[in-house]
């Protein structure tokens, strides 16, 4: 009795099993017939190698084909250009998707009546097929309908009228340029050996590039700002042609992209040695890009300018010092000696000096100015960069600095810094000479050093009170 419950459970179990599972692929079948009902277009995306929209009906010259090629989409007709991947594959998609509501009729001789014969406006999609064969799905896109958001429209497969959603419309009336690849070049900037920038009217500013950034090369010598030249390099990238012109180009545009007339060149080289060359011109009140005058030039965004718009002083290194602060020991601000300890500092005079237990409220706080200060010094940009062969600078010399700061570093690290501070002309900065950059005088904010200098003197104020009230 035992053994026949057990059967009967296992037969139930399976038979259950069965239902669940054949009702499982009855859903999985419906799913399927769902979602290819009423497709208008059958196609295998991946097999297709070509589209073209015709249209006889108003505007012939925007008649174009898209063909792939080494895996890429490339516009074969009527010029040859690269296509934007993202926006064919988009619209092949759009088509591929497309449903109809229903059909309307199934003679061919209601073609004229619906706007669907072979003058209509026209998607050819080309596949290949098995054993290299390859096939044509030509869709046709007709009249708007009297009632509703619809259009009509067949494909080349049967005599078959349809009505659907008049977004067909939309994907006939694409423009050509709506399907070029707007990016102008990609500079791989890993594979950079020079850079050359050259702004009318001024001086070419060249560069070189190793692993280890951006360098000046001419009669310039100075530190490279690399995130400016890298933004310089970043803008060109990222550029995209508003339109383009094609041959014939128009001459006067031809000639604001000569070498002679351009209002930027920049050139550069990668590691193969290959060299390019981009000329920027100035054609009624727009700027205009190209490599290659013969070929094709493109319209340039209105805020582009903005962005490549540069003088010599914009790529240099801004920051004053390079100094790396954990090897600092010992900093002396105006006469005043401060060494560091467990990355504290204190005045020289007291540093070792351990107070007795009955000492301990009169023992010497940690200077956190002299902290800021050296922050602040890591960080700081200058505002202006004054030559040393100026009068301003030889003038400056003949009077004595206002704060004098000196930094001395762990043996193996840099020699020692002396830094020079004088009162500017101009409101609330301070002019600044290095040991470490002796070609230049610097503009700096006061705030950096004056903030440091107040906080010293409250230190000293409130180190004084402390003494008095211990004496009390």
């Amino acid at each position: 009795m035992k053994s026949k419950t057990i059967i009967f459970l296992v037969i139930t179990i399976g038979i259950l099993s069965g239902v669940a599972y054949w009702d499982e692929q009855k859903t999985d079948q419906e799913k399927e017939v769902e979602k290819t009902k009423n497709l208008l277009v059958k196609a295998q995306k991946e097999e297709i190698y070509e589209i073209a929209i015709t249209d006889s009906t108003n505007d012939t010259s925007n008649n174009y084909t898209i063909e792939k090629r080494e895996g890429a989409w490339t516009i074969s007709k009527p010029i040859t250009a690269p296509a934007d991947q993202s926006v064919v594959n988009n619209f092949i998609n759009s088509v591929l998707e497309y449903k109809y509501h229903q059909k309307v009729s199934s003679e061919k001789k209601e073609w004229d009546k619906f706007g669907v014969n072979d003058k209509a406006k026209s998607i050819s999609i080309k596949q290949k097929g098995p054993d290299d064969s390859n096939s044509e799905v030509i869709l046709y896109v007709g009249n708007n309908a009297p009632i509703g958001y619809s259009t009509y429209s067949r494909t080349n497969a049967s005599d078959d009228t349809y009505v659907g959603s008049q977004y067909l419309q939309t994907l006939t009336s694409k423009k050509l340029n709506e399907f070029r690849d707007k990016t102008i070049i990609k500079i791989n900037e890993a594979d950079l050996t020079s850079l050359a920038y050259h702004m009318r009217l001024q001086k070419p500013i060249l560069f070189t590039r190793d692993d280890k950034g951006y360098h000046m090369n001419g009669s310039e010598n100075f530190k490279v700002d690399q995130i400016e030249v890298s933004s310089l390099v970043g803008a060109i990238n990222s550029a995209k042609a508003t339109t383009f012109a094609d041959p014939p180009i128009n001459s006067d545009l031809l000639k604001s992209l000569t070498e002679q007339n351009a209002a930027y060149k920049i050139s550069w080289q990668i590691k193969d040695g290959s060299t390019q060359l981009l000329l920027i011109g100035r054609f009624e009140k727009n700027l205009w890009a190209t490599l290659d005058p013969a070929k094709v030039a493109y319209k340039l965004p209105d805020n582009f300018e903005e962005k490549i718009r540069k003088v010599i002083d914009d790529f240099r290194d801004h920051r004053i010092f390079s100094f790396d602060s954990e090897q600092l020991l010992e900093v002396t601000l105006n006469g005043k000696h401060f060494k560091k300890k467990e990355n504290q500092w204190y005045p020289e005079a007291t540093q070792n000096t351990e107070p007795k237990d009955s000492d301990k409220a009169s023992k010497t706080e940690p200077a956190e100015y002299i902290k800021s200060l050296v922050v602040d010094l890591e960080f700081v940009k200058t505002s202006e960069f004054i030559a040393t062969d100026s009068m301003q600078y030889k003038d400056l010399l003949q009077k004595a600095p206002e704060h004098r700061i000196t930094l001395k570093f762990s043996e193996n690290q840099v020699a020692p810094i002396t830094i020079d501070l004088w009162n500017s002309k101009e409101d609330g900065k301070y002019l600044t000479r290095t040991s470490s950059n002796s070609d230049y005088l610097f503009l700096i904010p006061k705030e950096t050093i004056d903030s440091n200098l107040k906080e010293r003197d409250e230190s000293s104020q409130n180190a004084s009170i402390k003494d008095k009230k211990t004496q009390g």
